[in-house]
């Protein structure tokens, strides 16, 4: 299996040594990462002549990319950290080295592990840790841990780093 070297900044996402700044067609993610394990259309039917978001999972890496359904373009990066908390399920949570501002995420760290960053983040509100600058967006979602009641805990944890991009006005 290849592994994945991802480096998040507000400057772009730098994925295998390729630096991603803007939205891109799917085909330009496979040169970097290969082919996805398979590719979901999520929810109900699009009425005639449309069509959904398309999910691009990419099960032994633990990623997966949301391609836009009327651009066609991937204008979102996921690196799932905590599998049961995903919408969309990869087979694995992420596998590879992920850096987020300088400092190192891995799966089932905690929050307050965080800090170092390079990256000034507002937050966290509802648990979502975030910063944007020119057309790109870092997101770092979390939540506690749950308990045997169902609520969640004090132990938050993270659930995945998202890269959002748009295209230049």
């Amino acid at each position: 299996m290849a592994s994945v070297t991802a480096d998040v900044s507000l400057e772009g996402l730098l994925l295998n040594g390729r630096l991603f700044r803007s939205p891109v067609q799917p085909s330009e993610y496979a040169a970097v990462l290969g082919i996805p394990g398979r590719v979901e259309d999520p929810s109900t039917p699009a009425p005639y002549g449309h069509r959904n978001n398309q999910i691009h999972l990419f099960d032994e890496f633990g990623l997966y990319l949301v391609e836009h359904h009327a651009s066609r373009l991937v204008d979102e990066v996921v690196f799932v950290l905590w599998l049961e908390e995903s919408p969309f399920k990869p087979a694995r949570e992420f596998t590879g080295r992920l850096t987020v501002g300088g400092v190192n995420i891995v799966p089932g760290m905690l929050a307050r592990e965080f800090s170092g960053s390079a990256i000034a983040f507002d937050g966290p509100v509802l648990g979502l840790w975030s910063a944007r600058r020119n057309g790109v967006w870092v997101g770092l979602r979390a939540a506690g841990t749950r308990q045997r009641s169902g609520r969640r805990g004090k132990r938050v944890r993270f659930e995945n780093v998202s890269v959002c991009f748009s295209s230049p006005k």
